[in-house]
């Protein structure tokens, strides 16, 4: 007499909670599978797959470049990715920027449409200053990826500028000038009048 038998699909988690002792499988590797029937007629049966390559995104640019001078102290800093970022992992601890003395604090910002995270600092950058931006493999997007390894880029600020008085009327030293002449100043750049005051512009008899 024949008896049958009927084929369930089997499936196998690594390191569940049956195996404990198999070890997850590691990206880019060889992995083999046997199986053992409880068969007079078998001895098992034995194949293989590979996994696939372990996936970084990259950085496509950034903004100030790398080695630029003459950034103003109010720059924003801008990074744009390969893939979209999970903003939960772009912190203080991920993507730092040092002014050369310390990690300057400031406000992230996504824009997912360009895939650009910017950073805008809380207050002007001293001038005349090497930067340094570093961004840690800790951000990742939003499969879990992340980058490679650390990242890092440096520019430098302006120089502090200082506005000149181009002249002046009446000029300095003149005499006999009558009592009611205006006094005029004209400077090498636009001024801000709500600046102008008794303090800043002083007349003195």
């Amino acid at each position: 007499a024949f008896g049958f038998c009927s084929f369930v699909p089997v499936s196998f988690r690594p390191g569940c909670l049956f195996c404990p002792l198999v070890v997850p499988f590691a990206k880019f590797a060889v992995c083999k599978m046997r199986l053992t029937m409880f068969s007079l007629y078998s001895s098992g049966y034995t194949w293989s797959f590979t996994t696939k390559p372990q996936y970084f995104m990259s950085i496509s640019s950034v903004a100030p470049a790398n080695g630029e001078t003459g950034v103003l102290p109010l720059t924003v800093i801008s990074v744009q990715f390969s893939d979209d970022i999970d903003m939960s992992t772009v912190t203080a601890s991920t993507f730092i920027l040092n002014d050369g003395t310390s990690a300057v604090p400031g406000v992230y910002a996504y824009d997912s449409l360009t895939k650009t995270v910017t950073f805008t600092p809380s207050s002007p950058l001293p001038y005349n200053t090497l930067c340094t931006v570093t961004l840690k493999p800790g951000i990742k997007d939003s499969t879990g990826d992340t980058i490679s390894g650390d990242f890092q880029w440096s520019f430098t600020t302006a120089p502090q500028y200082f506005m000149t008085v181009a002249s002046v009327s009446p000029n300095n030293g003149a005499v006999n000038i009558p009592v009611k002449s205006l006094i005029n100043v004209s400077f090498s750049d636009d001024i801000n009048f709500s600046t102008i005051n008794s303090t800043t512009f002083k007349i003195n008899n």
